[in-house]
């Protein structure tokens, strides 16, 4: 199994940050690797199944490889590592005892590096084995959809972003015209390029909604690893619905979108910030679906901007439509019900515009025609 430790080093590198992130603290005292995966063992499991389908690995070699290097279990994470894994940008004073706004500082600086060494590493590793970008590069969207969900659930860094950083920290050096790279190695990696760019998008990432409910909600959710179910595929889909009843199935579920374009659903009441996991959205509301069972398919019947924690928009639909298009599943034109948020401008309270009455139903001031929804800092909801 030709660079499987490679590969696996800065994915160990990214499973670690995450498990840091997730302690809310940012204290290695309190992190717990095992831990973290063991949460998220689903999760963790379809990324290392997709990993070794994608670069041909043997699923026993490479499970005996990555347990070999210890990064995948409980172990002493101290401040050196991630330092090192940082690439020291905070300076030689993060040794000893930093704080936990600088080991944040630490988290974040080692996401991106460590993601973009992944992403290089697994096309570099796709392409030795003989997957080329047409079989792969799907392949690739998920598995670094899943470890930058890992790296970071708030949705700070995306897949998009890894692969810009990716394309301009690694590529010009290996493509340009003196490099020493073997002609075939450079078309792969630009067509891989061009397709994770088709696949990701070509713009800027979409502005995401905050969660702007209850606090204590908030804090809830980033604490637990009770997140809604991603769907990345029809398989994701299909897998998810063979595990609710029909009784459910009859009921709207409860569904955001997320930064990294992928929609997640959870049971009809659970808190949307729950699904998210706390993070920012690019939408949020309810759902239904039925399944066509002369044509063996499933289909979107309705679908909402209801979500009272989030508020999104109603111009919140081209990001839902993309995340239920992906999988694919077929759907409506646009929101079935669409539900309209606006800020009192007065009393501060979010309403519910019925019938286009803008007037806030707690003291009478007139509202707002455009959106204008803030969390408790004043800050807009849209990131």
């Amino acid at each position: 199994m030709r660079y499987a430790r490679e590969l696996f080093a800065p994915l160990g590198a990214v499973v670690a940050v995450g498990a840091l992130n997730a302690t809310g603290t940012w204290s290695f005292a309190d992190v717990s690797v095992g831990e973290f995966l063991e949460g998220r063992r689903q999760q963790w499991d379809g990324l290392f199944a997709a990993v070794c389908s994608l670069c041909a690995f043997d699923g026993d070699e490479a499970r005996a490889t990555a347990d070999e290097m210890g990064y995948f279990r409980d172990y002493d994470l101290y401040a050196p590592i991630l330092v090192l894994w940082s690439a020291g940008v905070t300076g030689t004073e993060s040794l000893h005892d930093p704080s936990p706004s600088v080991v944040r500082r630490m988290c974040r600086m080692a996401a991106d590096l460590q993601l973009t060494e992944f992403l290089d590493m697994l096309v570099a590793v796709a392409l030795d084995a003989g997957t080329d970008a047409a079989t792969g590069a799907s392949q690739v969207t998920e598995v670094l959809a899943n470890a930058c969900d890992l790296a970071d659930p708030t949705g700070n860094v995306t897949p998009h972003h890894v692969h810009r950083m990716w394309r301009v920290a690694r590529l010009p050096s290996v493509l340009r015209p003196d490099s020493p790279t073997p002609d075939h190695v450079k078309a792969g990696l630009r067509s891989y390029d061009g397709t994770l760019e088709e696949l990701l998008g070509e713009g800027p990432p979409e502005r995401g909604y905050r969660y702007v409910g209850p606090a204590e909600l908030a804090v809830t959710a980033r604490q637990s690893t009770a997140t809604g179910t991603r769907i990345a595929s029809v398989v994701d889909f299909e897998s998810w619905a063979g595990r609710q009843s029909q009784a459910e199935l009859a009921e709207p579920f409860t569904y955001v979108v997320g930064l990294d374009g992928l929609l997640r659903l959870a049971a009809r009441r659970s808190e949307h910030v729950a699904c998210a996991g706390g993070a920012a959205v690019l939408g949020a509301g309810e759902i239904t679906f039925v399944c066509v069972r002369e044509a063996g398919r499933w289909t979107v019947d309705e679908v909402s901007n209801q979500s009272t924690g989030y508020c999104p928009d109603v111009t919140s639909w081209p990001a839902v439509a993309r995340a239920l298009d992906r999988i694919p599943l077929r759907r409506p034109t646009a929101f079935t019900h669409e539900v309209v948020f606006r800020r009192c401008p007065a009393c501060a309270e979010h309403n519910i515009v019925r019938e286009a009455d803008f007037v806030c139903v707690f003291c009478g001031v007139e509202l707002p025609q455009a959106w204008n929804i803030v969390d408790e800092a004043g800050r807009s909801a849209r990131e």
